[in-house]
């Protein structure tokens, strides 16, 4: 199992965090925590993209302070998500989408769990 962690601080709405795989790899999970908001954001959620297959994984992370979690059906998660294929050199990123408030930030942590080949 691979895991690659992206950590930020002090990010507004629709803020990335970007990795570029090193090997092939299946995107079986992704996890998030967010911390330290400001600006009353109302709901926030974590949206994964891969530059050729578009969103891969979607998830809601609210309130801060609890995790949140997309897991494939290899680790238990709902029917429908599959494990994502990736070849060697996919670019993945975390999209960070706050809603309501004022000018709403957060500092977050995502990891991405891949099983390689």
């Amino acid at each position: 199992m691979l895991v690659v962690g992206l950590s930020a601080q002090a990010q507004v709405d629709q803020a990335r965090q970007w990795v570029r795989l090193p090997c092939a790899a299946q995107l079986v999970a992704v996890t998030a925590r967010l911390e330290a908001l400001t600006g009353a954001p109302t709901n926030c959620k974590v949206y994964v993209y891969e530059t050729v297959l578009d969103e891969v994984a979607a998830f809601a992370v609210f309130p801060a302070g609890t995790a949140a979690a997309w897991k494939s059906t290899h680790l238990g998660g709902a029917a429908g998500n599959e494990p994502v294929m990736l070849p060697r050199g996919s670019e993945l990123n975390a999209t960070i989408a706050l809603t309501g408030g004022t000018a709403p930030t957060a500092d977050y942590d995502v990891q991405f769990w891949f099983l390689e080949g």
